[in-house]
């Protein structure tokens, strides 16, 4: 999905263009390297893999989730990650295989929205209107192309418990996208999961500091607490 119609592809020489028919897709950010030119910044695919920069490499935490027993035999982890440089790395927009000299040649569509993305959002949303079986219909579909099994809503006692099915979901399918985060602060998650990772769990630690510039313009602004009172 993220490679295939991509990758060995001729560019057009035409950046305004989006070379891609996947209905998936709903907004993205396009990169081509040939479009860019050997005078531009042309290292995006270092965001994805291990020449050089090594800037994601999935967690053993992460890894452990393909392990649970409703999650062996998943389609996607192959196409997700590849162990490399002893660790694993994120390959979901190679194609082919992790190489430095396929990565300097491949064409990136960084997902802002995509269709299987807002469908795990209204399953989500329909876990908290008590339609479980909706929502799990909606997962389903989602797992069928994985290659995995659905639980049902009598697999389930409580609305909690779906819906923490339904972010283990997105975690997986969702994963490098910039998701996880942003669910773990909507669904008020983000202490319990954070804290045994890196510590966080004062209030006030999920929000962004206020630039001063901001606050020497309008003094009604107050600095948000966790990082200390600037207006002085």
């Amino acid at each position: 999905m993220f490679t295939e119609e991509l990758n060995n592809k001729p560019s057009d020489d035409t950046p305004e263009n989006d070379e891609y028919n996947s209905r998936e897709f709903i907004f993205l950010v396009h990169f081509n390297m040939d479009e860019v030119g050997t005078n531009g910044y042309s290292y995006m695919y270092q965001w994805f893999s291990g020449s050089g920069n090594r800037a994601a490499v999935m967690s053993d935490k992460f890894m452990s989730i393909f392990d649970e027993e409703d999650m062996k035999g998943d389609l996607r982890k192959d196409y997700t990650v590849k162990n490399y440089q002893n660790g694993n790395e994120l390959r979901k927009y190679m194609a082919g295989d992790i190489s430095n000299s396929l990565n300097k040649t491949c064409e990136v569509a960084y997902p802002i929205y995509r269709y299987t993305d807002m469908m795990l959002l209204q399953a989500e949303a329909r876990a908290h209107q008590g339609k479980w079986g909706e929502a799990l219909e909606l997962v389903k579909s989602v797992r069928d192309r994985a290659g995995l099994n659905t639980l049902t809503e009598n697999d389930f006692a409580s609305e909690e418990e779906v819906v923490n099915y339904i972010l283990r979901e997105r975690q997986v399918e969702l994963a490098g996208e910039g998701r996880r985060w942003f669910d773990l602060l909507r669904t008020g998650k983000w202490k319990e999961v954070m804290k045994p990772i890196n510590g966080m769990e004062q209030d006030g630690n999920e929000l962004f500091p206020i630039h001063y510039s901001h606050i020497l313009e309008n003094p009604k602004i107050v600095q948000n607490t966790y990082y200390g009172n600037t207006n002085n």
